[in-house]
């Protein structure tokens, strides 16, 4: 499995998620200047040549790594920033694009000091967030309040013990629902394809999948266009495939689930 063809955006190098609207693309990208973290929106059309505004957001809160879904029509930027609940650094946020409106996002109880990279889906019209995969816990959003309430699994949950981070939103393709989470291993970012059911179970996280050959990007948008899927990842768009791997690329996977079963938290690269 691997990602295809990249495509930069912009002249930065600031990771940027995409979400595709009718005649173009809606993106946010994560940058950084005097001290300060926020996003960046800004349209591209479909040959991505992008329009003349951009507009800055989240300065005020340290805001970093976007992703987008639509829900019921309307485009939903979820990201983490500084926290305004007592006790806590760090927190998800909710901005409907296209307006003003930005709120935090939380649980009554079960809150970390440091919230963030929950992964967002659309199931059955309303916002859930993949809080943790190990173990698989899943929140639904009030997008009005930013309240969450458990849907599957239970907080408090231990996400700082786990080696896999989200990464990515997460796409209905009809007979699942899919995404990329990310997990570290000696300095290296990998990717991996999660599986999900459309009763919302967790089937299996996938392979690491390779950037043109290469690891260490962290996908931040999955979306498909004419049969094709494609992630954005770092300030460049890749269109994904699933094909044979080489033999190099199956030894450093057998490689990496032999390390894995002699580490105290482990992932199965060919789960």
């Amino acid at each position: 499995m691997s990602f295809v063809g990249g495509r930069k955006l912009t002249l930065t190098d600031a990771p940027r998620a995409v979400h595709p609207v009718e005649n173009g693309y809606v993106t946010y990208a994560s940058l950084e200047a005097d001290g300060k973290k926020f996003m960046a929106a800004q349209f591209f059309d479909k040959e991505w040549v992008p329009g003349e505004e951009t507009v800055e957001l989240g300065a005020n809160l340290n805001a970093e790594n976007p992703t987008i879904v639509n829900v019921n029509g309307k485009i939903f930027v979820s990201f983490s920033g500084d926290s305004p609940f007592d006790n806590q650094k760090t927190c998800m946020w909710l901005h409907e694009h296209g307006t003003s409106r930005v709120k935090p996002v939380y649980a009554t109880r079960g809150m970390a000091t440091v919230e963030k990279n929950w992964a967002p889906l659309v199931y059955k019209g309303k916002l859930i967030y993949v809080y943790s995969l190990d173990p698989f816990v899943l929140l639904h959003c009030d997008t009005d309040t930013g309240k969450c309430i458990e849907l599957k699994g239970s907080l408090p949950s231990d996400v700082g013990a786990t080696v896999l981070r989200g990464g990515t939103n997460f796409m209905d393709t009809g007979e699942f629902i899919e995404g990329f989470c990310v997990s570290k291993y000696k300095g290296y970012t990998l990717t991996h394809k999660v599986r999900v059911s459309t009763k919302l179970d967790l089937l299996r996280i996938g392979e690491p999948v390779l950037y043109d050959g290469t690891h260490g990007t962290v996908p931040r948008s999955l979306w498909m266009e004419n049969g094709t899927t494609y992630v954005s990842a770092g300030p460049k768009v890749y269109e994904y495939t699933e094909k044979s791997w080489d033999a190099k690329v199956r030894d450093m996977v057998d490689a990496l689930a032999y390390a894995s079963s002699h580490a105290d938290a482990t992932v199965d690269p060919g789960a």
